[in-house]
C-alpha cells in the first residue's frame, strides 16, 4: 500500500514538473523570444530622481519614460532613441530593413518598449511588423505566436497607420487602430497567446481605444459614445451617454464625462458595470484630455497652466521645471534646457 502510494506521489511530482518546465519554457523562448538568462539579485530601491539627466534635443517627438523612470525613449529625425539614465548613456534601436518606426508604447510594469514598424516607402504590400524591445538588455525580438508566425498586420495603404494602441500587461492582450481613409479604422488584436486577428473593419468615426484591464475587452470611441466590445457582442458603457476615455489603471477604465477638451469629471470603475457603480472625480475646472494623466496604479493628475500637476484625488500639487513631458506612478517627466528632469512621487 505504502509502495502504491509512493508510485502515485512520484508520477504526479513528474507531471508537474513537465507542466512547470513547459510554462517556463513557452514563456522564455515564446513570449519573450529569445534566449533568457534567469540570475537572483537583491534589488535596492533606488529614487528615479537620483538617476543621471539624458539629453534630450529640442526637436524631439514622442517623449515617453518607462515605468520605472530608468528609460526614455523618443523620436529623433526618425530615429528610435532609448536613453538609459542608470548608466547616462543612449542607444538607437536598430529597425528591420526598409521600415520606420510608427507607433511606440512602454508596458506597465516592465522595461519593455512595443514598437510597431512600418514599410517605408511604397511598397507592393505595405505592413506592419510589431517588436518588444527589452531595454535593459538592448534586445529587439518579432512578436510571434506559439507556431512562431509574425504578428503582421497588412495594410489596404501605405498611407493607413496605427493611430492607438491599448493593452494590460496583466493579460498581455494588445489592441491596435489601424487610421484608414474617409475616417474609417480598422481594429486589430494580440492575444494572450500572440495570436493576431482583426476584431473590427471600417469602423466610421472612431476615437480613441483602450482595453478593460479586468477582462480584457475592448473599448472605443464612436460619435461621442465609449463602447465596450466582448467578442460576442458590442454594447454602449452602460447609463453613460456621452463620454472620452482618458485612460486605465490596473484594475479600472477612466473615462471623462463630456467632449475632450471640456472635462469636468471623470468617473472609473469596472467597465462590466453599470457607471451607477463607479466612483467619480470631480474637477474644480474644465480640462482638456491631453492635460490629464493616468497611472498604473490609479492616480490622477492634473496638468495646470503653472508649471504644477494636481493629484486629482488627494488635491496635491507638485511643481516641475521645464516641459511636462510624462507622468507615471514612480515620477514626473520634464524637459530642462534640453536635459530630462524626474521628480519622484511619494
Amino acid at each position: 500500500m505504502i509502495m502504491k502510494k509512493f508510485r502515485v506521489f512520484l508520477l504526479w511530482s513528474v507531471i508537474a514538473l513537465i507542466i512547470q518546465n513547459g510554462v517556463f519554457l513557452y514563456f522564455e523562448k515564446v513570449y519573450l523570444g529569445g534566449e533568457t538568462t534567469v540570475k537572483a539579485e537583491k534589488v535596492e530601491k533606488k529614487k528615479i530622481s537620483n538617476m543621471k539627466d539624458i539629453n534630450i534635443p529640442s526637436d524631439a517627438t514622442d517623449v515617453k519614460m518607462s515605468h520605472d523612470g530608468a528609460y526614455i525613449a523618443f523620436m529623433e529625425d526618425g530615429a528610435l532613441k532609448v536613453g538609459d539614465r542608470t548608466k547616462g548613456d543612449i542607444k538607437t534601436v536598430k529597425l528591420e530593413e526598409s521600415m520606420e518606426v510608427n507607433y511606440t508604447k512602454w508596458v506597465t510594469d516592465g522595461d519593455f518598449l512595443i514598437i510597431a514598424e512600418k514599410t517605408k516607402y511604397s511598397k507592393s504590400k505595405p505592413y506592419i511588423d510589431i517588436h518588444k524591445y527589452d531595454a535593459s538588455r538592448d534586445e529587439k525580438v518579432e512578436l510571434t505566436d506559439l507556431d512562431l508566425k509574425k504578428d503582421i498586420i497588412n495594410l489596404s495603404s501605405s498611407k493607413d497607420n496605427i493611430e492607438d494602441m491599448a493593452f494590460a500587461t496583466s493579460s498581455n492582450v494588445m489592441y491596435f487602430k489601424i487610421g484608414k481613409s474617409s475616417n474609417r479604422a480598422d481594429i486589430y488584436k494580440i492575444n494572450v497567446m500572440s495570436q493576431l486577428e482583426k476584431v473590427k473593419s471600417n469602423l466610421v468615426g472612431i476615437g480613441a481605444i483602450d482595453i478593460d484591464p479586468v477582462n480584457a475587452n475592448l473599448l472605443y470611441e464612436q460619435t461621442n459614445m465609449v463602447k465596450l466590445n466582448t467578442g460576442s457582442k458590442q454594447t454602449k458603457i452602460k447609463n453613460l451617454s456621452e463620454g472620452t476615455i482618458i485612460g486605465h489603471s490596473d484594475n479600472s477604465v477612466f473615462i471623462g464625462k463630456g467632449k475632450a477638451d471640456q472635462i469636468e469629471e471623470i468617473i472609473y470603475g469596472d467597465a462590466d458595470k453599470s457607471v451607477s457603480e463607479w466612483q467619480n472625480i470631480k474637477l474644480d475646472s474644465k480640462v482638456d484630455k491631453n492635460d490629464i494623466f493616468i497611472t498604473a496604479g490609479g492616480r490622477v493628475f492634473i496638468k495646470n497652466s503653472n508649471k504644477s500637476v494636481t493629484d486629482a484625488i488627494t488635491k496635491k500639487t507638485v511643481k516641475y521645471e521645464g516641459t511636462l513631458l510624462d507622468i507615471n506612478d514612480k515620477g514626473i517627466l520634464s524637459n530642462v534646457d534640453g536635459n530630462s528632469k524626474v521628480i519622484d512621487l511619494e
